[in-house]
């Protein structure tokens, strides 16, 4: 660990404000951009990074120097963003076909002309339920137990909602291909 982030860290484990506040603008890119994974607008996320962080000076005292740091900090910001969503989503069981199979074709060249701010928007439109699980699946790396585990939810509408998620995206990015393949002719 870099000394100066290991000064940091000790110095809020001895509630130095200064330090506080160095923690808080260290993490400020990396978890400000989780936050706002989880919400439609950049007020929301900075509500979200606030509580975030005023748990992970709460809990200071609870990191050991062991792992990456960053990588603590994270874990409590995804679940507070989880904490956030939970309260304002009611999941209702959905069934998921398991003979389902999505045949939606998106032209190979749309790649160079997206962007992660127009998938991100495009993950922000699904349903704010949808938008939670598809988010903690694709980009965190949870497991679909793990999501369900979490929101309190059967595996099977864990399934569904990233089933939802990736046919109404590749749907959006198909429509967004042929849009720009016909801008280009």
């Amino acid at each position: 660990m870099e000394q100066d982030l290991q000064d940091i860290i000790n110095g809020c484990k001895v509630y130095n404000p200064t330090k506080q506040e160095a923690l808080y603008f260290y993490c400020y890119a990396q978890m400000f951009a989780v936050c706002e994974r989880y919400t439609n607008s950049r007020d929301d996320a900075a509500i979200l990074y606030n509580e975030g962080m005023l748990k992970v000076l709460t809990h200071i005292n609870n990191y050991e120097y062991t792992g990456a740091f960053i990588g603590w900090v994270r874990k409590i910001m995804v679940n507070t963003c989880i904490d956030n969503c939970k309260k304002e989503i009611k999941y209702a069981a959905m069934p998921l076909d398991e003979n389902y199979e999505e045949q939606v074709f998106v032209d190979p060249s749309i790649d160079d002309k997206i962007n992660s701010e127009i998938v991100l928007r495009l993950i922000q439109a699904l349903p704010k339920s949808t938008s939670l699980v598809f988010n903690l699946y694709a980009i965190e790396g949870f497991k679909l137990d793990e999501i369900a585990n979490a929101l309190n939810i059967t595996i099977g509408t864990t399934k569904w909602h990233v089933s939802e998620a990736r046919k109404t995206l590749r749907q959006k990015l198909q429509q967004y291909s042929k849009k720009v393949m016909s801008a280009n002719e």
